[in-house]
């Protein structure tokens, strides 16, 4: 009779602990096919779109661990500037070779920032930036001058005097110069005309610098 007793009692508490515990692994359950239902099914119609031949290897499978493309450059990426290019994620914000987007190459004398394609600094700012003045080693003539740029004030970069033009956009950072090959310069320009007593920051499009 005890024998019997205590495996009674036993099985009407285990039956208890089942009754329990089978609420709380349906909600569980449920709780983590809402999180990665919806983001596996993202990423499996992406990968197979993106990796034909091998979207298991390169793309799924690493998804179902939360790294790889699709969570790089794909659907469930967190940078916005990350895109896939070729078949590599690549960082459109500072990459020269795809620079706001896939292909888009910068020059020999630019650099990637902020997904634009700038001109590099290619001469030494100075004190005198409003006098015709060479401009360093780029062998400039009279009319042009090394003037200092709106966001890096140890670069300098050499402008004709022809930047006075009035089409040419006021600017107080790169951000407002939103053309690729293109730079936000402190020049010596009021409204059309050059001055030798400072003027307003401009856009200034490669072809009017130097070098």
């Amino acid at each position: 009779m005890k024998v019997t007793s205590v495996i009674t009692y036993c099985s009407i508490n285990t039956l208890k602990m089942h009754r329990l515990l089978i609420p709380v692994i349906v909600i569980l359950a449920a709780a983590v096919d809402s999180q990665a239902g919806p983001g596996n099914s993202a990423c499996a119609q992406w990968c197979a779109a993106n990796f034909p031949n091998n979207a298991g290897s390169a793309c799924t499978s690493p998804a179902a661990h939360g790294i790889g493309p699709c969570y790089n450059c794909g659907p469930l990426k967190t940078s916005p500037t990350k895109q896939l290019c070729s078949g590599v994620c690549r960082e459109t914000s500072n990459d020269n070779n795809n620079c706001g987007s896939c292909g888009n190459q910068c020059g020999q004398n630019e650099q990637c920032q902020n997904g634009k394609c700038r001109p590099l600094p290619n001469c030494s700012p100075n004190n005198n930036q409003c006098g015709e003045v060479g401009c360093g080693t780029c062998g400039c003539g009279g009319g042009t001058a090394c003037h200092i740029g709106q966001d890096n004030k140890n670069a300098g970069y050499c402008v004709f005097c022809a930047a006075c033009s009035d089409v040419l956009q006021e600017c107080s950072s790169n951000n407002d110069c939103p053309d690729d090959h293109s730079i936000c310069v402190q020049t010596c320009c009021t409204g059309g005309t050059f001055t030798g007593s400072g003027g307003t920051a401009r856009c200034i499009p490669s072809n009017y610098l130097k070098c």
